[in-house]
């Protein structure tokens, strides 16, 4: 195994195990380490730059994920990406440093709500960091709103700054942010050709928490006041 960047080496070999022209794009985006799709004219991949190792065992193992992504493929290649996942995590924590994370607001502290669910829901083990969003930039309307949001490349949550004042109840936050450390949980996975966010685990977790409901239809009922915000 020699280690080092080989684009044109990947590729190469993947056109001849497939007998197909093939459009390879390298990535570093944490969120999806590889997704394809078939196009009349051959194959578009794209891959996280851990992929161009050069080892003939893996490139088999990732031409066979584009060719029939069965079980027994997809634990190969999950094993490769756990193997480097310290790799990963280095990067990771070196680029959260460099990041300005900003958890006490005017009129709720969002590590507080961090700490409280990591011990009751998470074991203590959850490593993401927590910040309010940057100041939203004033627009004339909002048709949308996204309240939280998980990065895992960076491994930090973010919520809306319009969350923060005094008439958002505590329940809310807290489910919120239950929400995006679920995401830090259950990481995207594909079944398929499919790539999979919110699965069956992942929504069985969210909808146990006893916040749930009220939260999501306190939202509902406030969302005009929060896009105005």
């Amino acid at each position: 195994m020699k280690s080092g960047p080989d684009t044109a080496g990947l590729r190469a070999f993947l056109q001849e195990e497939l007998r197909v022209p093939v459009k390879l794009d390298i990535t570093r985006n944490r969120r999806t380490m590889v997704s394809y799709r078939w196009t009349p004219e051959g194959l578009i991949l794209r891959v996280h730059e851990m992929f161009l190792v050069e080892d003939l065992r893996l490139w088999r193992t990732l031409a066979a994920f584009c060719r029939q992504p069965t079980k027994a493929v997809r634990e190969a290649l999950d094993h490769h990406i756990r193997a480097h996942s310290g790799e990963l995590d280095s990067s990771r924590r070196r680029a959260t440093r460099l990041l300005q994370l900003e958890s006490q607001g005017q009129h709720h502290d969002l590590a507080e709500f961090v700490a409280k669910l990591n011990a009751k829901y998470f074991k203590r083990l959850c490593d993401a960091k927590i910040t309010w969003g940057k100041e939203p930039v004033k627009k004339k309307r909002r048709n949308g709103i996204q309240l939280g949001s998980y990065d895992p490349e960076t491994n930090i949550i973010r919520i809306h700054r319009v969350l923060d004042a005094p008439w958002v109840p505590r329940y809310v936050l807290e489910s919120l942010i239950f929400h995006e450390m679920l995401h830090w949980m259950f990481r995207p996975r594909h079944d398929g050709t499919r790539r999979v966010i919110h699965g069956r685990a992942f929504r069985e977790a969210e909808i146990a928490h006893p916040a749930y409901e009220r939260s999501r239809l306190w939202v509902a009922r406030n969302l005009e006041k929060l896009l105005k915000g």
